[in-house]
């Protein structure tokens, strides 16, 4: 118990304008002195000098006051056939009292939320102690979603999440530990809260990354709730617009339920989604809005509808680059790149915290004003949008300009009340939020999830854009969402703007079945860290001397991580596959106990890791059949059914143009790194088992010519492809990067010269 203080009828003797200001704020509601000192703007003393005279009473309160019960008779909102029907399968679920897992799969906007929450009514009325959790994937959802939950039941659930204060954090965890918390939301971590008698766990937009801590006690949130359901023998509920491939094929097989939402409630239609190529529709130099997208904002703005602009990229430019002489700012100690923040000008790598003052000169060849922002940002977005519609009310969102979650919902509301006519924002404003006025979203870059070789990246993009897609038109007026991308027929791109999940989803299973990645195997990953590089190197060789030979497992690398330098420690990685029925925790743990790790290495291991990033060196493993005497040795980037491609890290991306070509026979390279400059324009570097050479006798036609031909075997290929310009410079029509492979076509990766939009690679991005 503490002590805290109301006011009485008594007045002191002496009223001074601190004592004054006190018993203003001071009311019937026991608050403690520095509480009511704080309101008012004095010392603790002056509360203290008010009980003495009688004006305010001392009384003990309790530090973490109950949360009010929620009132299982209040009604929830009307529901639609095609609501109720999902409601009566979750309630009996629920009735069975047994786990089951079941996926309640809706389009954005088909009312996903009040459907589960009469499920959570449900398990609360089926017993008076039962206790509810309902996960959500960000901060920024927590405090609307809170109040929804509160409309429904009369009362406010236990919230639990990182911005919490420390007093009301051991309020929820206390009042959960004593079962008077009954209904619980929070983020991924409100899984190990004391729970006493836990019914029905709810996870919303189960696909979000967001559920999987990637350090300390590395676990996914949605996985172990499933778990946890299982153990304990109640049902788990994963809602998604766009559930995640390992869900559907967990449906697909049986494992899970499945419940579906196929329209939007109140007869609102699904957005129209058109793509804008933006080879065909460029925008104007240093500029980021196509003339269709342009077109389409203004005509939103003269009927007085809202406008989303998506970009989820933060600041105003993600690369700051020297045109003298190319060098890339990056953080100390790190290989990370420094974002330009031009509001607050300041240059700030979003990996390690670290941020300087944009410097006048290049601190490498000290050319002054020779520093220029490469890609736009959120910032740079704002900054043409307000050239183009300087009388409209434009607002940005992210994390940078709303860093707390209520100054999240502050702007959220202006957008719900209307107050904002373009609202530009990353993926803060992608999923959760309702905003009845809007009717436009443009996305800027739709290719911008697709680069880099992540395993997911291609589920993740589909994922973010529907989301953000489904902002528009959730109300009476019909919406629409433009994205624009160079890559028009990539697969993902074409089945957004056609509306078929489903082949999108077949295609993606396809692929990742073929190569026996997850979730048709299993995927894990071993990072060592040192300041010491020597021992780093000398740990990674001595473990893959040692790794065991198991059945159905494979073994890649070691080889640097994608961000090989960070906070001063460099990385090497292993990543391990295996079969579904291998116990990879089993195998890792025999491995690592074979050599005995100098304390200046740290390893860290994550099982069925959420993010496999490209890397920069080591070998992969791919082996299709192939003719004998068209034997091909190259080393791999990333590992694909379809296609081979040099990506480039960071972007932007020179993509590989893939083709079959006998003259590549007559081409012997060993591995080596390779770095040109070519005239003053632009320079290219990157890392490859291969050389580049000019092939032509214009300087602008580098080819890289990666790859060992021989007899022997295709083990894959592997290379690192970069490129910088100058701001303005269109470099798609001057550069031409090929990895000319013999008797590529009866390995079944690419035939009759596809082209690049079929690759999926991305060329001629402007800076």
């Amino acid at each position: 118990m503490q002590t805290g203080y109301v006011r009485t009828e008594i007045s002191p003797t002496r009223l001074t304008p601190q004592r004054k200001a006190v018993l203003e704020v001071a009311d019937d509601e026991a608050r403690a002195a520095s509480a009511l000192a704080a309101a008012a703007g004095v010392s603790d003393g002056v509360v203290r000098g008010l009980a003495d005279t009688g004006a305010l009473q001392a009384v003990e309160v309790d530090p973490d006051p109950p949360f009010s019960p929620p009132d299982l008779s209040r009604s929830g909102r009307a529901l639609s056939d095609e609501q109720m029907s999902a409601v009566r399968r979750l309630t009996g679920a629920v009735d069975k009292g047994a786990h089951s897992a079941t996926l309640l799969d809706g389009v954005t906007g088909a009312g996903k939320t009040e459907v589960y929450l009469e499920a959570a009514a449900a398990a609360l009325s089926r017993d008076p102690s039962a206790q509810i959790a309902i996960l959500i994937p960000e901060i920024a959802l927590t405090l609307p979603f809170l109040k929804r939950v509160e409309d429904r039941f009369g009362a406010a659930p236990a919230p639990w999440h990182s911005e919490l204060k420390s007093a009301e954090r051991r309020r929820t965890w206390r009042r959960v530990a004593e079962g008077q918390a009954r209904l619980v939301v929070g983020a991924r971590s409100a899984l190990f809260l004391p729970f006493q008698n836990l019914q029905l766990i709810i996870v919303d937009e189960e696909h979000d990354a967001a559920y999987k801590q990637e350090d300390g006690v590395i676990y996914h949130a949605r996985d172990l709730a499933v778990a946890r359901g299982a153990r304990a023998g109640f049902p788990v509920i994963l809602a998604s617009a766009t559930p995640s491939l390992e869900t559907v094929v967990n449906v697909d097989e049986g494992r899970y339920e499945a419940v579906g939402l196929t329209t939007r409630v109140a007869g609102a239609a699904m957005p129209d989604i058109d793509l804008i190529d933006m080879r065909a529709d460029p925008p104007e130099t240093d500029a980021w809005l196509s003339p269709s997208l342009i077109d389409a904002v203004s005509a939103n703005l003269s009927v007085n509808e809202q406008t989303l602009l998506f970009l989820n990229r933060r600041g105003y430019a993600p690369l700051t680059l020297c045109r003298r002489c190319g060098h890339k700012l990056t953080a100390p100690g790190s290989d990370t790149m420094l974002v330009e923040h031009r509001f607050e000008n300041r240059l700030v790598c979003h990996h390690t915290g670290f941020s300087m003052p944009k410097p006048a000169a290049c601190p490498a060849c000290n050319a002054v004003d020779s520093l220029a922002p490469c890609g736009p940002g959120v910032e740079r977005v704002a900054e043409e949008a307000r050239m183009r519609w300087p009388d409209a009310a434009i607002t940005v969102l992210s994390s940078d300009t709303a860093p707390t979650p209520a100054a999240i919902r502050g702007v959220l509301d202006a957008m719900r009340d209307g107050e904002i006519d373009i609202l530009i924002a990353t993926q803060v404003a992608a999923k959760g939020h309702h905003f009845p006025n809007l009717t436009l979203v443009g996305v800027i870059d739709a290719d911008l999830g697709l680069a880099g070789g992540d395993l997911r990246a291609g589920e993740r993009t589909y994922q973010l854009l529907s989301q953000v897609a489904g902002r528009a038109g959730r109300a009476e007026k019909p919406g629409r969402a433009l994205l624009q991308t160079y890559q028009p027929k990539s697969t993902v791109l074409r089945a957004l703007a056609e509306g078929d999940r489903n082949a999108f989803l077949a295609a993606e299973a396809e692929g990742r079945q073929a190569l026996g990645f997850p979730p048709y195997g299993r995927l894990a990953a071993i990072v060592l860290r040192s300041q010491d590089e020597a021992a780093l190197i000398k740990t990674a060789n001595d473990l893959k001397n040692v790794a065991p030979n198991g059945e159905g497992v494979e073994v890649m690398g070691p080889a640097r991580a994608p961000i090989y330098r960070l906070r001063g420690e460099a990385r090497m990685r292993f990543l391990i596959k295996a079969r579904r029925d291998v116990s990879l925790q089993a195998y890792l743990s025999d491995w690592l106990s074979r050599v005995r790790q100098s304390t200046a290495v740290r390893p860290a291991m994550a099982i069925d890791e959420a993010r496999f990033g490209v890397t920069a060196q080591g070998v992969g493993a791919w082996s299709p059949d192939i003719e004998q005497g068209a034997g091909i040795n190259f080393e791999v980037l990333f590992e694909s059914p379809k296609f081979l491609s040099v990506l480039g890290a960071p972007r932007p991306v020179i993509g590989a143009n893939i083709a079959t070509d006998s003259d590549a026979t007559s081409q012997i390279y060993g591995g080596f790194e390779w770095k040109a400059y070519l005239a003053r324009r632009f320079f290219v570097a990157g890392m490859a088992g291969g050389a580049i050479h000019n092939g032509e006798t214009d300087p602008f036609d580098p080819v890289l010519d990666a790859g060992r031909i021989n007899n022997t075997q295709f083990l894959g290929c592997r290379a690192l492809f970069r490129l910088s310009a100058d701001v303005g410079y269109d470099i798609s029509e001057r550069v031409s990067v090929s990895a000319h492979v013999s008797h590529i076509s009866n390995a079944g990766l690419c035939t009759d010269n596809e082209g690049l939009d079929n690759l999926g690679v991305r060329i001629g991005y402007k800076f």
